[in-house]
C-alpha cells in the first residue's frame, strides 16, 4: 500500500500526523507533499493498486484547493483531517467523498486505529465482490457477506 500525506508544514498538528502515519503503515511506502502542487503532479503519474491519501488542509482555502483537484482522486481511498467543524467546512469536505472524516483539532487515537484497519483489508475491485441477489450477475453458489430481507 502506498500512501500520500498532504500536510504543509505550517500546520501545527502536522508532525503528529506524520508520526502517527508512520506508526500505522510502518512497510508501507509513504509519500509526502508540502504543497497542492507537488501532491497534483504526483497524483497524474501511476500509481500502485492500493493508495491512501491522508489529507490535512490548513484552512477552507486549501480545502477548496484538494477540491479542485478531486478528479485527480479516482481509486484512491481519502482520510481527511477538516480545518474546522463548521457546516460549511463539514458540507465541503464530504465532497470529496473521505472515507474517514474527522476534525484537526480532535484526538489522533481515532484516525490511528482506522488507519491500522485499513492497511491490513485488502481492496477488493468489482470483479471480485460478492453481490446480493439478482445484482451484477450472481453466479450459483456465490457467498453474499450481508444477509437479506424479504420485507
Amino acid at each position: 500500500m502506498r500512501v500520500l500525506l498532504y500536510a504543509q508544514a505550517d500546520v501545527e498538528s502536522s508532525d503528529s500526523l506524520e508520526k502517527l502515519v508512520k506508526i500505522a503503515f510502518p512497510e508501507g511506502k509513504i509519500e509526502i507533499f508540502r504543497s497542492i502542487e507537488g501532491l497534483s503532479r504526483r497524483l497524474r503519474e501511476p500509481l500502485d493498486n492500493r493508495v491512501v491519501a491522508i489529507l490535512l488542509p490548513n484552512s477552507r482555502e486549501d480545502l477548496s484547493s484538494i477540491q479542485s483537484i478531486h478528479h485527480l482522486f479516482r481509486d484512491i481511498q481519502i482520510v481527511l483531517l477538516a480545518p474546522d467543524s463548521s457546516p460549511e467546512t463539514t458540507a465541503a469536505a464530504h465532497q470529496l467523498r473521505p472515507r474517514f472524516l474527522t476534525y484537526i483539532n480532535s484526538d489522533f487515537e481515532e484516525l490511528g486505529a482506522v488507519l491500522r484497519k485499513m492497511q491490513k483489508i485488502p481492496r477488493r475491485n468489482e470483479e471480485e465482490m460478492d453481490w446480493g441477489p439478482g445484482e451484477r450477475g450472481e453466479k450459483k453458489g456465490q457467498r453474499f457477506p450481508f444477509k437479506h430481507s424479504n420485507a
